[in-house]
């Protein structure tokens, strides 16, 4: 007996993800946002669009890697190579990192959230 094995599918045209998103269709991937933290700019079950070849850290919602966890976050770049790592949900406390902990061991920027979609 066969069992059918469902998959969801979104496609994008690489020629529009260049054009209108400024990105390469090699450099990103698609993942569903898990919680709260980021509401009301993104809701828990929003897709995302992460580019993982960015030029630079600047302010923006980034993907990250902190003690195995996936976080969505608002990076705020601020003077002496201190980053404030921010949700848009008031509840949670902003928290601080220094640019020298971004080494890949306990922490790592994934990339740069370009896209999203949610349902409404």
């Amino acid at each position: 007996m066969e069992a059918e094995e469902q998959t969801h599918l979104i496609s994008f045209k690489p020629e529009w993800l260049n054009k209108e998103i400024g990105v390469n269709a090699n450099d990103v991937f698609l993942m569903l946002v898990d919680g709260d933290s980021m509401y009301p700019t993104l809701k828990s079950g929003a897709m995302i669009m992460v580019n993982k070849h960015f030029n630079g850290l600047s302010d923006g919602i980034y993907v990250m890697r902190y003690e195995q966890n996936l976080l969505v976050k608002r990076l705020q770049m601020l003077p002496n190579g201190i980053i404030k790592v921010k949700s848009d949900n008031n509840i949670y406390e902003p928290w601080e990192i220094n640019k020298e902990n971004l080494d890949g061991t306990d922490m790592e920027i994934i990339g740069r959230v370009v896209w999203s979609g949610q349902r409404m």
